[in-house]
């Protein structure tokens, strides 16, 4: 998993926000939001001048109505 978000950190951003948004994806699981928070995670670390830790609040809206 460590290669594979080193590998999309470097896209650019649009790319990855399509990628990691859950209000586009067909259904929100579990393993779907936890690979999209650590991509989101890894970006706003990575570019923290360009991206604000604020990309993680649709993250955190998505993950209130999941179960466990």
């Amino acid at each position: 998993m460590v290669r594979s978000v080193k590998a999309l950190v470097d896209l650019p951003t649009e790319v990855i926000e399509r990628i990691t948004l859950p209000s586009v994806w067909d259904d929100i699981t579990n393993d779907k939001l936890k690979k999209s928070i650590i991509v989101r995670a890894g970006l706003v670390l990575k570019r923290d001048k360009e991206i604000p830790l604020s990309w993680m609040n649709e993250m955190v809206r998505a993950a209130v109505p999941l179960p466990g």
